[in-house]
């Protein structure tokens, strides 16, 4: 039997989608008459006509070998859409907004009649607008506003959009309506939501789609050092920027209880996707636009302008951008409507249960048959070169090594240096010291819109912690109160912190304490980042840098299927009855890269394709646990403190508390 390669690198997980949907949006808003194969392709896509999965007896391991059984998820079909089509409302887009009503047409003529699906349109207005948030129509009201297949005619719904994208109104008070992420923001608060499932819209079992449109940046875009924006003689853009893109956000509330309390907001492009992804939970969600896609190459006449805003949603939610000035949109809107309707994903790598394994004895079958496949022993995962289908039997067979002779005496060992490869020194010194008790402290910001959820979270747990200001820490306030673990989360997500608080935490850590670091905390103790979201660039300067490691990315994993975390290390005190694989809500991540592997133990990797946005393809860790003086350290760069409430994060989490202090 050939052995399997083997390979230091991370992998990656795939995703395969019927071929049959790639027709359907694409047509729905680029226009094309359907063959019949194409129809029939159509049909089968939604209609999820997938073949039954083989039956595989199970594998009977000799001794000293062992056999692991994995099963392909299933496709998850739906057979509703809602489609959003958020357009900027100033003049200089008439001609787009002309295409795209075009270009309904002829899919209208060709969708199969038992796909439900719904249009509506939004205008991208400010807080000034009553249009803000709000489903428009010029000429339909209430219900009607809303273009529904299951009521109207084919005609009719061509006509209906035709009508409400042809016929917007303007919004003074943005520069003529070109504040596309206030506009969603307002769209998600309570009273709009309600008013527009009143409607009919945003359904709580549909796929959802969102299409931004303009020629313009959004003007609550955030943009790279040293970029200009083009001038906007009336200053309305400033003034909107100023008024609307940090806010008051309201309350949260479900069945009279608050969820979220209000707090200050700072409008962005992630805080729009963050909160698609919250309202759409795991039902399929693409969010798209169609803009200037070029930085050099558009029209430089007017205001045009390079998509910033528009198109860092794109990329964070891993959406499809399509170029405003092509002739035809079809290739874009093509890949729109592969990823709205039908996911299905598939996993590539998978966790061997047992470690110290002999690497060439290693076997791999999907469905029975063998394929071809990459060994990576730092993870002790097998990744594959075929995947099989929906619900395909994967099995993996290996033994352990063979007995070797027994070997000659050895010389004594060398003494050990003083210094670690890439540990500071304050972390490599001295020994664990067990705690007496956990007395936990935090510092976050409670600017940042998951501040809420996490204390509450943390709180349904029974553990409250001590909140601590920037200038609490940097007086050494959290040691003064005893306490034995200092949790980081959502530090830099809106704004950096200055050298006193890094001077503050690392003499908390030189006295002896604990850090449980999550997300944006958990990146703040390595020393680079190169490949950061542009929302963060230059918020990690400076740095804790207890750890060499290069931190990257630092936004949303969509679709959902690329947000588990994979529990690697099953015998960790950290890792002790959490499931093997946590995927509820697990969205955002950072990307840690060369980081000490001898010191920082991997207890959990995530992994991303090329095609999540910031975040770069490859394998990486979303769980680290090692020591830090007399302390410990547990950091989770994936965004666990959000979904507290899964049985299995509040398990590993608690876990973490009871490891940092000893327990």
């Amino acid at each position: 039997m050939a052995g399997p390669r083997i390979s230091t690198r991370a992998t990656i997980r795939q995703t395969g989608i019927p071929s049959g949907l790639t027709f359907a949006i694409f047509c729905l808003l680029a226009g094309c008459d359907a063959s019949p194969q194409a129809a029939e392709d159509l049909n089968r896509a939604f209609t999820a006509d997938l073949p039954d999965p083989v039956v595989v007896p199970a594998p009977e391991p000799s001794v000293g070998c062992y056999a692991d059984r994995y099963t392909q998820p299933a496709a998850d079909v739906t057979k509703k859409v809602d489609l959003l089509i958020m357009t900027d409302s100033s003049s200089s887009l008439d001609d787009e907004r002309q295409k795209v009503s075009d270009g309904i047409d002829a899919f209208i003529r060709a969708l199969p009649v038992d796909v439900d699906f719904r249009i509506a349109t939004m205008l991208a207005h400010g807080g000034g607008s009553s249009w803000a948030g709000r489903i428009y129509s010029k000429y339909r009201t209430g219900a009607a506003k809303v273009l529904r297949s299951d009521t109207l005619t084919r005609d009719q719904i061509r006509s209906g959009l035709r009508d409400d994208l042809m016929h917007v109104v303007s919004d003074n008070g943005s520069d003529g309506g070109e504040i596309g992420t206030y506009s969603m923001t307002r769209a998600m608060d309570d009273d709009r939501l309600a008013e527009s499932r009143g409607l009919g819209f945003f359904r709580d079992d549909a796929a959802l789609a969102v299409i931004f449109i303009s020629d313009e940046n959004d003007i609550c875009a955030m943009f790279p050092a040293g970029y200009t924006p083009v001038p906007d003689p009336q200053g309305s853009e400033a003034r909107a920027k100023s008024l609307y893109c940090t806010r008051t956000a309201p309350a949260h509330t479900a069945n009279g209880v608050v969820i979220t309390p209000s707090y200050t907001e700072h409008i962005s492009a992630e805080s729009v996707v963050r909160k698609l992804q919250d309202l759409q939970g795991g039902r399929p969600l693409v969010v798209s636009a169609i803009a200037y896609t070029d930085k050099v190459n558009y029209p430089h006449v007017g205001e045009n302008e390079y998509g910033y805003g528009w198109l860092d949603m794109v990329e964070l939610a891993n959406g499809v951008k399509v170029e405003m000035t092509d002739a035809s949109y079809d290739s874009g809107l093509n890949q729109i409507g592969a990823l709205t309707a039908v996911k299905l994903s598939l996993n590539k790598e998978f966790a061997l249960t047992h470690r110290g394994i002999d690497a060439s004895t290693i076997s791999a079958k999907v469905d029975g048959q063998p394929v071809t496949f990459t060994y990576i022993p730092e993870l002790n995962q097998v990744s594959l070169d075929s995947l099989g289908s929906a619900l395909s039997t994967v099995d993996l067979a290996y033994c352990d090594p063979r007995p070797e002779p027994s070997p000659s005496p050895s010389p004594a060992p060398s003494p050990t240096p003083t210094g670690v490869a890439g540990v500071d020194n304050l972390c490599s010194s001295g020994a664990f010291v067990p705690k007496a008790s956990l007395v936990a402290g935090i510092s976050i910001d409670p600017a940042e819109g998951s501040s809420a959820t996490i204390l509450s979270g943390l709180g349904a747990m029974g553990i409250t912690p001590i909140q601590y200001t920037d200038a609490e820490i940097a007086g050494g306030k959290p040691m003064a109160d005893g306490v034995t673990v200092l949790v980081l989360s959502r530090k830099v997500v809106v704004s950096p912190v200055n050298a006193a608080y890094v001077a503050g935490i690392r003499s908390f850590v030189a006295g002896g304490g604990s850090l449980l670091a999550e997300y944006d905390g958990a990146a703040m103790l390595f020393d680079r980042y190169d490949g950061l979201n542009v929302s963060f660039t230059g918020h990690f300067s400076p740095s804790v840098g207890l750890f060499s490691g290069n931190v990257a990315g630092g936004g949303l994993l969509l679709p959902l299927s690329f947000s588990s975390a994979f529990v690697i290390d099953t015998g960790h005190p950290i890792m002790m009855g959490v499931p093997t694989t946590l995927s509820t809500g697990l969205r955002a991540a950072f990307a840690v890269t060369d980081y000490p592997s001898t010191w920082l133990a991997p207890l959990a990797t995530f992994s991303a394709s090329g095609s999540t946005g910031s975040i770069p393809a490859g394998t990486f860790p979303a769980v680290l646990a090692g020591r830090c003086g007399g302390g410990r350290v547990a950091l989770f760069p994936m965004n666990h403190f959000s979904v507290l409430s899964n049985a299995g994060v509040a398990t590993m989490v608690q876990n973490a508390f009871d490891w940092l202090i000893g327990q």
